[in-house]
């Protein structure tokens, strides 16, 4: 419970906004991770009739609820996961109009009490051309730690 308060109170942040004029590479420029992970699943179009979510994340520490959760975003087969070692982080950017979203992981740091998940939650600019369908970007990433999980966003505004 202190965990999802922990996350909830970093999701309420205010985004940081980057401008059309900014520096529209820096969703895709990584630093090394102190901490491994693996992208898992993710999409941004639905499956195969998976329902739409909002916006948010979630921690699984185990098997049966990180499969349960997968099945409301994909019919992928889940990935076995050791849970004794990882730890499985859903990020959810919820229901968009259009395509061009994204979510991008800067990295992984490791710090005294916990690991802090840096990512980049990406927006189409105003001169993108984007697929006009309801599309969900979320990604499910696996994380060898078992330290608590915290989450820092920023909103990168992409030019096209």
């Amino acid at each position: 419970m202190k965990s999802t308060l922990k996350i909830m109170l970093l999701l309420s942040v205010p985004f940081c906004i980057h401008g059309c004029g900014g520096d529209t590479k820096a969703a895709s420029i990584t630093e090394p991770s102190d901490i491994k992970y693996t992208v898992i699943h993710g999409n941004s179009y639905l499956d195969g009739g998976m329902h739409l979510t909002s916006k948010g994340s979630r921690v699984f520490s185990s098997q049966d609820a990180y499969q349960n959760e997968l099945l409301n975003y994909s019919s992928d087969q889940p990935v076995q996961v050791d849970f004794t070692k990882s730890k499985v982080l859903l990020l959810d950017m919820g229901q968009k109009a259009t395509g061009g979203y994204g979510i991008e992981i800067e990295k992984i740091a490791d710090s005294n009490d916990a690991a802090i998940v840096s990512v980049a939650l990406v927006e189409p600019g105003s001169g993108c051309l984007v697929t006009q369908s309801l599309t969900n970007p979320y990604e499910f990433i696996e994380i060898s730690t078992n330290k608590e999980i915290l989450i820092e966003e920023k909103l990168v505004l992409k030019s096209c």
